[in-house]
């Protein structure tokens, strides 16, 4: 009978070690899942400022690095004027919020980054080219 039940617990403690692997391996491919669906695709991501002023192949808005100028209060990270707007980029998304709060309604966000669009005559076609412009990853379809 002892034997047996030493018998019976060697099956099980192999049973566990062989199961640990696959399981450990789920419940990775499970976290980055989440991870990838909540924070995005990393590769598909523009997250550079510039490129993404520059690489707008639909319309030319003519970025001017501006950062000591628009940064100097708003403690921006990167700072470009366009002809429809400047372009803001914050270190963290929680600065990018706040500022679009106190900006108000001509301001629009995307992440880390503000879209300023106060003090511009912009028509319905100008906002558009610059929200666009911000939002140049997002298929809005």
């Amino acid at each position: 009978m002892a034997s047996k039940t030493l018998e019976t617990s060697k099956n099980k403690n192999h049973i566990r070690k062989t199961l640990q692997w696959p399981i450990g391996l789920a419940i990775a491919a499970v976290i980055v899942c989440v991870l990838f669906y909540t924070l995005g695709n990393p590769l598909e991501r523009n997250n550079n400022l510039q490129e993404k002023l520059t690489d707008s192949t639909a319309v030319d808005l003519s970025p001017k690095n501006e950062t000591d100028v628009l940064c100097a209060e708003k403690h921006c990270t990167e700072g470009w004027q366009t002809k429809y707007g400047n372009f803001l980029e914050f270190e963290h998304e929680g600065e990018a919020e706040y500022w679009t709060t106190i900006l108000g309604d001509e301001s629009r966000r995307n992440g880390r980054i503000v879209l300023d669009m106060s003090g511009y005559e912009n028509n319905i076609a100008d906002k558009k080219l610059a929200i666009d412009t911000l939002f140049s990853e997002k298929d809005w379809s």
